[in-house]
């Protein structure tokens, strides 16, 4: 009889939060769709500085098949490389 009402008292408030309206910050939709229109064009113009400036000094960029990058100017290090290999 307890296992039921634990069981019970587990589940009702999950089923209840998947009820929860999920609402969107139109300010925070728009910083999100700046900032991706950022990266693509600094990327696009082959601008390590740029796409580093858009990470926070603390990021981890993980890519296939390659080491970790940690930080701000381990990004642009990497970045200036690849740009500079395919031109």
């Amino acid at each position: 009889m307890r296992t039921r009402y634990a069981l019970i008292a587990c589940v009702v408030p999950m089923l209840a939060s998947g009820c929860a309206r999920q609402g969107n910050n139109a300010a925070e939709v728009q910083a999100i769709k700046e900032a991706s229109e950022a990266w693509d064009k600094a990327w696009n113009a082959g601008d390590a500085d740029k796409l580093a400036s858009l990470y926070t000094d603390d990021a981890i960029a993980m890519g296939p098949n390659v080491p970790a990058r940690v930080g701000k100017d381990a990004i642009r290090v990497s970045c200036k490389k690849y740009f500079a290999q395919f031109r």
